[in-house]
């Protein structure tokens, strides 16, 4: 939580968290472009 929090608040990161649902639970991954 506190790396996407990091990642969003970036000025330089343009950044998506995509949560996930599966058998297993929540899952997701985060993504980010750098400008």
């Amino acid at each position: 939580r506190d790396m996407l929090e990091m990642m969003g608040s970036h000025p330089r990161l343009d950044t998506a968290a995509i949560q996930t649902v599966g058998t297993k639970g929540w899952d997701g991954f985060a993504v980010a472009l750098v400008r």
